[in-house]
């Protein structure tokens, strides 16, 4: 029953291609066609390497400041410190203004960076964020804000209690939102620029990570939409799509320690269906893609520097190696049911549930 959507593609394909025999000027048209978007997608490959050299023109950064979310550790910690050396005003909001990110900020950087807190799933944390920005800006005008906080979880939906999956949209979607919303005012005012830590995760679904991509889709749908709805009061919103990287989040040891414990939170007869073995199977199969993170975080920074520094940013930043963008833009544009086959061999790697197999030797 499963192979016969499969036999029916094969079955168009098949027809598609007779067509293409019969009618060649078809067949042309199709491959003039196919071959002019191809070279559109290259082109824009190929605009993010050149503008290294010839858009190197970049704002000033006299009276202008930007605020940066998730600065506790990975991206936003060390972004922060570029902003303060190129001499930005820079608040670094942290969940814990205490912990050891945010004293390294404080020891490292100069005068011009300050430390807040701020839990982007708190509207009261959001609101005192706004209200302490605004005291502290002075002169200065709020040029951008980079909303950079983001958590992940890796497990299988059903496995994985509701709470955990909630807090994941909560935080990396939700959150976005609701920062966006408190200070979207200010930014009108000085035409300055949204910029949104996305992920591709966001444009590809990887599964035993499906609440963080639900909620990395969530995140660049609102960077599209709202990049539309700001144009006209000169808004720039940005979405930054990294690849796997390592920071804390893609961290192994972290985030197998973190799926294990969300293992042993569902329920006794889930656990039962799927087995150990399955269990251990994807905690293997999430340490070999955890594996791939690339440790050149400095491609990131990059993005996001010209995103908060270039007179003419793009709308959207994919900083990964080049084979992986082309098999991610290869996987978006396969048949849905070749797509979803390799991706289930990637968590699966053939192996089944307990259930599953006690039902195969019946």
């Amino acid at each position: 029953m499963e192979y016969r959507n499969f036999c029916n593609f094969v079955l168009s394909l098949s027809l598609i291609y007779g067509l293409f025999l019969i009618f060649p000027s078809l067949y042309k048209s199709f491959v003039g066609v196919s071959t002019f978007l191809a070279v559109l997608r290259l082109s824009e490959y190929f605009m993010t390497i050149t503008r290294r050299y010839f858009l190197k023109k970049k704002v000033s950064s006299d009276g202008k400041a930007v605020l940066i979310t998730g600065c506790d550790s990975g991206f936003g910690n060390k972004i922060a410190k570029r902003m303060d050396s190129l001499g930005y005003y820079v608040f670094a909001a942290c969940l814990n203004p205490q912990g050891d990110g945010a004293k390294h900020l404080t020891d490292q950087c100069s005068s011009r960076l300050r430390v807040l807190p701020l839990d982007v799933t708190n509207d009261r944390s959001v609101k005192s964020a706004k209200e302490y920005v605004m005291e502290h800006l002075g002169n200065n005008v709020l040029w951008a804000v980079l909303n950079n906080a983001g958590i992940a979880v890796a497990g299988e939906i059903e496995w994985t209690p509701l709470e955990d999956l909630e807090k994941v949209y909560e935080v990396n979607a939700a959150g976005t939102l609701k920062v966006t919303k408190a200070f979207l005012p200010l930014l009108r005012k000085s035409k300055g620029r949204l910029i949104n830590n996305t992920s591709t995760c966001g444009e590809f679904i990887c599964p035993g990570f499906v609440a963080y991509c639900m909620s990395k889709s969530a995140a660049i749908a609102l960077s599209v939409g709202l990049r539309i709805e700001m144009m006209k009061w000169g808004v720039k919103v940005i979405s930054i799509q990294p690849f796997f990287y390592k920071t804390p989040i893609t961290n192994q040891d972290t985030a197998i320690e973190m799926a294990q414990k969300i293992w042993l939170k569902s329920d006794p007869q889930t656990r039962e269906d799927y087995g150990e073995k399955y269990k251990d199977n994807f905690l293997e199969s999430t340490r070999k893609l955890l594996e791939r993170s690339s440790s050149r975080v400095e491609d990131v920074l990059y993005c996001f520097e010209d995103a908060l520094t270039a007179e003419e940013p793009l709308s959207t930043y994919m900083p990964a190696y080049f084979p992986d963008k082309l098999g991610i833009k290869i996987l978006k544009y396969l048949p849905s049911i070749v797509g979803e086959y390799h991706l289930r061999y990637q968590l699966e790697h053939g192996y089944l549930p307990a259930a599953l197999r006690k039902a195969k030797k019946v």
